[in-house]
């Protein structure tokens, strides 16, 4: 037999088997969880043909988040399969020699997954840089550093902004930040550092901006 997920996904064929067990998974990004429904279909591979043996289908409601106990449940199901006209599939007889035997089940296991996208992490991120205590905005500049890539523009104006932080620990962790996004662009990173020494009202500012410019520096040499 033959399992198809909304032809997205083709499962291998499992040949001379009554109760093909297929062992394989497959992940889908959902953006309305509410109203999305998996349908698959099973099919028999039958020389140059494929018979259609039948349909089953589960709702990602029955997934979904329960916000009452903090859980993401697993279904695990068997499901009726249903021919082209809505009748039920049932199994071989041999009683009657027909179709006429238990209803066939199609066995699944699945789960509801909710995740952050890239930029929504980010900006979370961000926000944490406004944090007034030091040790907060330093780990999301660590963690900012471990998702993007040298030369990301929110990861390069975050260290910018730190450099000239009142925290010497946040101001230090500016440092080894620009030597990071330093690798990506360094001309770049190196012109926002320009102006920011000509904008340095005082000499330890300054000192921080000639000191950021030496890490850029390292980096791409590095």
């Amino acid at each position: 037999g033959r399992g198809w997920v909304r032809e997205k996904e083709q499962t291998r064929i499992i040949w001379r088997d009554l109760n093909p067990v297929w062992k394989q998974s497959y992940n889908w990004e959902m953006w309305n969880p509410d109203k999305e429904v998996v349908e698959m279909s099973v099919w028999d591979e039958d020389g140059e043909t494929d018979d259609f043996v039948g349909s089953a289908s589960f709702s990602i409601y029955e997934l979904s988040y329960d916000q009452m106990t903090g859980e993401m449940p697993q279904l695990s199901r068997s499901l009726n399969l249903y021919g082209p006209d809505g009748e039920l599939v049932r199994g071989f007889n041999n009683i009657t020699s027909k179709n006429d035997g238990p209803p066939t089940k199609l066995l699944i296991k699945a789960r509801y997954v909710t995740f952050l996208r890239p930029s929504d992490l980010m900006n979370g991120l961000l926000s944490q840089l406004e944090d007034p205590d030091p040790i907060p905005r330093i780990a999301a500049s660590k963690a900012m550093q471990a998702l993007a890539p040298p030369g990301g523009d929110d990861a390069m104006l975050a260290a910018l902004q730190m450099l000239w932080d009142d925290s010497h620990a946040v101001r230090a962790q500016a440092v080894r930040d620009l030597q990071w996004v330093g690798r990506g662009e360094p001309q770049k990173v190196l012109g926002h550092l320009g102006r920011m020494l000509e904008e340095g009202d005082t000499r330890e500012r300054k000192r921080m901006v000639i000191t950021g410019m030496a890490a850029v520096v390292d980096g791409g040499v590095g």
